[in-house]
Parts: structure tokens; C-alpha cells; sequence
């Protein structure tokens, strides 16, 4: 043949029409040739541009057996079947990687990307979809045992950080709202260190400045906590602190002892809270931090 053409079927090459008869080489562009690629998602088909999927993982098509003629035009046979993806996290994918009318990615859009992201190591879109999901979980989207589940689902440190921290700081946070949400060695080891963080009291200062009849009286501010900050929790009759017994209170205990920020104060200060989580959770976090595909921004 004096004019025959050779061409690759390889999706991973760049396929280069080779004259056999001497004439110019000619090939395809780089960017301006667009290749498609036939997926099946459940009972779905979708054909879509080559890629972004190269653009965010070069290997990605190495882990399919990709038919010869799956990106034909004008055959939907031989789609690269996508088993155990739902059609709702890969449209999800879709819509980050080829946006359509200036739509905006939803909240479950982000979730999807988020998971084909993380199981096709395509760290680009996996920190998009993190920074994106991040931005709208400080809005309120989402709880707070919904983020821990999604960050130890996904493997995203900063999240279950944050998640624990708030947690311990809230001092309402009770077992049984938790109870069936979160994994019974995770609640232990949150009311664990809000425990040992609200005990952590600020020392005394001068005896002298010191106007509580317990605490003068060598009881200290250990029989304070016990009495006035658990008011409410003892009748009247057992209330061991004078300013209790009439009726001034915690109240007037916050403006007279010396240790002024009481036992929340280890649970004020962030700093000495995230200490905590880190050393608490260390395990966890070492195991996650091996386990995170990350890609520039080490979430």
C-alpha cells in the first residue's frame, strides 16, 4: 500500500500516524485533539473527554483493560465498567472535572469527588474537593460526627483534629447524644481528655487575697468544685460552702476566689486542647497520616 497508515489504539499514548511512503509525519496535538472514553456506571453510560482523568492521574487507565474501540464514536460497546462505583459519586467526579453553564459543585457533588479521588489517587481533585468541603462544613452543613466519620472514612487528619477539639471544648457534649454515632473507643478517648483537661486548674494566688471561708479554712478550691460548680446537682442541705448556703453561689465564688477561670480553663486554652487530642489520639493519627493520599497541601 502506498499510502497506508499505522495507528496506535493505546488510550495512554500519544498516537502518531507514521506514511509509509515518505511523506510528512503527521500527529495528533497534545491539547487540541480530544479523545473520548466510554464508562458504565451501574445501567449508565457516559462518554466523556480522555483527559482529565490523565491530567489527574497519567496512570490512571493502567489499572482497566480498556477495549480497543472504546472510544469510538459511534459505538457505546465495550465501556470500561465501573463496578462498585455509584453513579451518584462519579457524576460527582464529573462535575469537578469537566464543569458544565458555570455550575457550581454541590455538597454531595464534593463527597463524590471527594471518594473517587481518594480511591484513584488523583490528589489534585482530592484537595479541591477537601478545601471545598471544608468551606462549606464551616457553614453548618454538616455535624460534628459526621465530619469525624467522613475524616476517618477519607483519612483527613486536619478534620478529625478539629472535630475532636471541638468536642472536648464544648462542655455540654454529653455521652448519650454520641452514643451510636461515633465508635466506643473514640467517645472514651474524647471524655477522657475533656476529664483530665477540666481539672487542670490554675494554681492559687496570695493566701491573703483569698475572701472564701473554704478556702480559709483549708478546704481549698477542691471543696469549691465539689459544692459550687456542680450547684444544681446537690440539695441545699448538702451544699458544704457558706456563699452556697446563702444563695450567693458560684456567682459570687467567680468573683471572689482567686482561681477566677475555674476548671474550664484547660478547656479554654486550644493550644493546651490540641496537645492533648495529639497525644490521646497519636495512634490514630500516625496510622491516618500513612494511609492519606495527599497532594500538595498535606491535609
Amino acid at each position: 500500500m502506498t499510502a497506508s497508515q499505522q495507528q496506535s489504539t493505546d488510550l495512554d499514548s500519544d498516537p502518531i500516524i507514521v506514511p509509509t511512503d515518505g511523506a510528512s509525519v503527521t500527529q495528533r496535538h497534545p491539547l487540541y485533539y480530544i479523545e473520548l472514553v466510554l464508562f458504565k456506571v451501574d445501567t449508565t453510560l457516559y462518554r466523556v473527554q480522555k483527559h482529565g482523568f490523565l491530567y489527574s492521574n497519567p496512570k490512571f487507565f493502567d489499572r482497566f483493560n480498556v477495549p480497543s474501540d472504546n472510544n469510538s464514536d459511534a459505538s457505546d460497546s465495550n465501556p470500561i465498567e465501573l463496578n462498585g462505583v455509584t453513579s451518584q459519586a462519579f457524576e460527582g467526579l464529573m462535575v469537578v472535572l469537566y464543569p458544565m453553564n458555570g455550575n457550581v459543585p454541590t455538597y454531595e457533588a464534593w463527597l463524590g469527588a471527594l471518594e473517587l479521588a481518594t480511591q484513584w489517587d488523583m490528589p489534585d481533585i482530592r484537595t479541591r474537593a477537601i478545601d471545598a468541603l471544608t468551606n462549606l462544613h464551616q457553614n453548618g452543613s454538616s455535624t460534628n460526627t459526621e465530619i469525624i466519620n467522613l475524616a476517618k472514612k477519607y483519612g483527613i487528619k486536619t478534620w478529625l483534629k478539629d472535630e475532636y477539639v471541638k468536642l472536648v471544648q464544648n462542655h455540654s457534649t454529653r455521652l448519650e447524644d454520641l452514643v451510636g454515632l461515633l465508635d466506643n473507643e473514640t467517645l472514651m478517648r474524647i471524655f477522657a481528655t475533656q476529664s483530665y483537661l477540666f481539672q487542670d486548674l490554675t494554681p492559687p494566688t496570695t493566701e491573703a487575697s483569698i475572701i472564701c471561708n473554704n478556702c480559709t479554712g483549708g478546704h481549698g478550691f477542691t471543696h469549691c468544685d465539689k459544692c459550687c460548680y456542680q450547684k444544681g446537682r446537690y440539695s441545699t442541705s448538702t451544699r458544704n460552702c457558706d456563699n452556697c448556703r446563702n444563695n450567693k453561689a458560684w456567682v459570687f465564688c467567680e468573683l471572689y476566689c482567686p482561681r477566677q477561670h475555674k476548671p474550664q480553663v484547660g478547656l479554654q486554652d486550644r493550644a493546651k486542647v490540641e496537645a492533648e487530642i495529639d497525644r490521646v489520639f497519636t495512634a490514630e493519627f500516625s496510622f491516618m497520616g500513612g494511609i492519606a493520599t495527599v497532594g500538595s497541601d498535606p491535609h
